[in-house]
């Protein structure tokens, strides 16, 4: 069952069209906001995935809106914003 959920969720990765960012130096309501902005400018979305710290969020969700949010955040005085993977996690 596990080897088929695998091969399931391996197929539907490469279908979707999804990035993740680690943005670390603003707060979580600075980048959730980002993430609102960008959301409603695009058809995709974007969001916090992972709450790090107090200042340190990976945001996850469709390329197109996480790499405008990477920018805006760049641009609002992030002190780091870079591209991570993920790895599968099935456990």
């Amino acid at each position: 069952l596990l080897s088929k959920l695998s091969q399931f969720y391996g197929a539907m990765k490469e279908e979707l069209d999804a990035k993740s960012v680690l943005v670390n130096g603003l707060t979580a309501k600075k980048l959730e906001q980002l993430c609102a902005e960008q959301t409603e400018a695009s058809e995709g979305s974007a969001h916090i995935a992972v709450y790090e710290t107090k200042s340190e969020h990976i945001v996850t969700g469709t390329a197109e809106v996480v790499e405008a949010v990477a920018d805006s955040a760049s641009d609002a005085g992030a002190s780091k914003v870079k591209k991570i993977v993920v790895e599968d996690g099935f456990h």
